[in-house]
């Protein structure tokens, strides 16, 4: 028998109420305009780095671009992950480049004269990247859809292919549970899809919160002292540092 629109299983889901997607779980709360204006502007972020010390700054390495360069050759399903600052990863496997959430920009802004500004450089140029396979984001926050340098990689390769998620569109903990996760909740997260390994991102670059700089890494490694984790399982990478996981 034919199956109707209307039943399709393509329409029909918790997530997808006709005209976009939303969220399912009974959690969520829209906070709607007033929450919105008043968590905005009970942040102090440019307090966030005036009041944070040398050491509470992520540390940065040097790109091992030998490691980088060796591996574009490998078909053996080895994956190495390179953490560029904020949300942005490099991830090569099966001998190809695929990068996370890239932000090269000075401002995570629609605009380059204001908006929040970094607060450490990327651990590489731009022009350093390797040819860049394949672009994956995430969602259209600017800090994580950028699009100064979402042009330069389509200029810079015109067969790199970019993955974005259907209906893409659209703070204090009260505020942002709802659309960000943290420390905490991304262990749960690593212990529900059963990760066997879990890196630590989206810190350690832009004032979007008013948490203090070192914050995130701290509450992170009590999370998994917690619920009984060890940092092998769930680890934090210096800026530019690169993480192997081995196939076998």
């Amino acid at each position: 028998m034919a199956q109707s629109q209307k039943d399709s299983p393509l329409i029909n889901k918790d997530h997808h109420d006709g005209n976009g997607f939303r969220n399912p779980w009974a959690s969520f709360t829209d906070q709607g305009f007033i929450n919105t204006v008043k968590a905005i502007g009970g942040m102090r972020l440019s307090n966030v780095v005036k009041q944070a010390r040398e050491e509470d700054f992520p540390e940065k390495v040097d790109v091992d671009w030998e490691l980088l360069r060796n591996n574009t050759t490998d078909k053996d399903g080895k994956v190495v992950v390179t953490w560029l600052g904020h949300a942005c990863a490099l991830v090569q496997i099966n001998g190809y480049n695929v990068l996370f959430d890239p932000i090269f920009s000075c401002r995570c802004s629609p605009v380059q004269f204001a908006g929040p500004k970094r607060y450490t450089e990327t651990p590489c140029d731009f022009e350093d990247l390797p040819t860049i396979d394949a672009v994956v984001i995430s969602h259209n926050h600017y800090d994580h859809l950028d699009l100064g340098t979402i042009q330069l990689l389509a200029k810079k390769n015109s067969n790199t292919r970019f993955f974005v998620p259907l209906g893409n569109k659209d703070c204090p903990r009260w505020f942002m549970s709802n659309i960000h996760c943290s420390p905490e909740d991304a262990v749960r997260i690593h212990e529900d899809v059963r990760s066997k390994h879990s890196i630590g991102i989206h810190w350690g670059t832009f004032a979007l919160t008013d948490e203090p700089v070192e914050e995130p890494p701290k509450l992170l490694k009590l999370a998994l002292e917690k619920r009984g984790h060890s940092n092998d399982d769930f680890n934090v990478l210096k800026l530019g540092e690169s993480y192997v996981v081995n196939s076998a």
